[in-house]
């Protein structure tokens, strides 16, 4: 038999498990809540996080095709910018041409002016008779009594203006190397024109043997031979053609001298017009960057303060030496290619006879790179058209139509690659 204690202690610990299982579940309760609720808190907050990093990306998206609709805007801003810089300095440089053009007009209308008036004063004063007095290059004071019938010619491009100007029947001597128009070939050969020597070494001797009334010269090296025909008794005018102005000037005091002015005057009209109209038409085109070469062993090129550089820039180029102290300064080669030559021209040379010898020789030089090289844009200028390019004279007009033609072809229909390596009259027309 049981006894009551031990009933009571058993309900006690039957009491006791019960809450101890009460509170182990309850316990058990509440922690599977707490963990319910944690998960939902974290769930949620893991959900809030990935929406907020997905705003975040898409938020980031648009600030990268912003920065890039930006970075597009800003390189076709600076594009338009650079362009416009481009035009702005194209503009620049083409005003200043165009106004160095024209203060180089008005300078050439002053000296044609100037030379006009003497001109008019001496027609008034003379009625364009004998004698007359001129001042020539030398700043001499020059009488010629009467209309010379002997003249003696010591230079081509005075030959070609007396020729030019309706004179020839007055001239009995000329130098080695005047040999246009063909007239004065012919009648050299007929025995009508003497030879007097080549244009730096005259042959006094024949001179005085044709008892000339005047003697022409033209001022650098046969200034020497001045004191001596005067000495002799000769009548000397001496006349300059460095440059366009003085060509002019030259025709009209030669035209005075020998009684061809009316002749002179109207020559150097129609010489104004044709140029003015070349230089209109290529004043406000781009200007190629041209080198001129007039002897290639050492290498001469033509410089500034030169007949060859004033036509490169009435033609619309501009010479690559142009800043040069000397007017035909000898330069190597890495000056050239430092000058970097859009257009080369040689002149004055029989050393290269075909294109491949001018290639030989600048492969030699390693010349290869220049843009000219590169672009096929080198000519070996002979024959006549060589004749016209380096004697300042009458045929001004032809040697501007030549280098006009070859600088800036599209303005005469043709282009680049039609013009040949050698140019000569038989290879490439002017005229057209």
């Amino acid at each position: 038999m049981v006894s009551p204690r031990a009933i009571y202690i058993s309900i006690a610990i039957g009491l006791v498990l019960i809450i101890v299982v009460a509170f182990i579940s309850y316990v058990a309760i509440t922690t599977s809540k707490s963990t319910e609720e944690l998960r939902s808190q974290v769930s949620k907050s893991i959900e809030s996080l990935r929406e907020d990093i997905q705003s975040l990306r898409e938020e980031l998206s648009k600030l990268t095709d912003l920065l890039r609709s930006q970075e597009l805007k800003v390189a076709s801003i600076s594009k338009n910018l650079s362009s416009r810089l481009i035009n702005i300095e194209n503009q620049l440089n083409s005003s200043m041409w165009v106004l160095e053009d024209l203060a180089s007009a008005i300078t050439e209308l002053r000296l044609n002016v100037t030379e006009l008036s003497k001109s008019l004063s001496t027609l008034r004063q003379l009625s364009l008779g004998f004698p007359v007095m001129l001042v020539d290059a030398l700043n001499r004071t020059v009488v010629i009594d009467h209309e010379p019938m002997r003249i003696v010619s010591c230079a081509p491009s005075i030959t070609e203006t007396l020729f030019a100007i309706g004179a020839s029947n007055k001239v009995v001597g000329v130098d080695k190397f005047s040999n246009y128009p063909p007239e004065v070939v012919e009648l050299v050969n007929q025995g009508k024109i003497a030879v007097i020597g080549g244009f730096a070494d005259l042959d006094v001797e024949k001179i005085v043997e044709l008892s000339p009334d005047l003697v022409i010269l033209t001022r650098g090296v046969q200034d020497r031979y001045v004191p001596k025909f005067e000495e002799l008794g000769l009548t000397v005018l001496v006349v300059t053609e460095e440059s366009y102005s003085h060509v002019l000037s030259s025709i009209l005091m030669i035209g005075r001298a020998v009684g061809n002015y009316r002749e002179a005057a109207e020559l150097i009209s129609d010489i104004a017009q044709e140029v003015n109209n070349i230089r209109r038409a290529v004043a406000n085109l781009p200007r190629p960057k041209v080198l001129v070469i007039v002897w290639p062993e050492p290498i001469f090129v033509a410089g500034a303060r030169t007949w060859l550089n004033e036509l490169i820039y009435f033609a619309g180029g501009e010479n690559v030496f142009n800043d040069t102290k000397a007017p035909y300064p000898i330069v190597s080669a890495e000056e050239i290619l430092i000058r970097r030559p859009e257009v080369i021209l040689v002149t004055m040379t029989e050393l290269f006879s075909s294109e491949e010898d001018f290639i030989e020789w600048v492969k030699e030089k390693n010349l290869d790179t220049l843009p000219a090289i590169e672009s096929g844009r080198f000519y070996i200028v002979t024959d006549i058209y060589n004749d016209i390019l380096v004697r300042p004279g009458p045929r001004v007009v032809d040697a501007l139509k030549l280098l006009a033609k070859v600088l800036h072809p599209e303005l005469y229909g043709i282009s680049v690659n039609e013009i040949p390596h050698i140019l000569n009259p038989d290879t490439f027309r002017i005229g057209d």
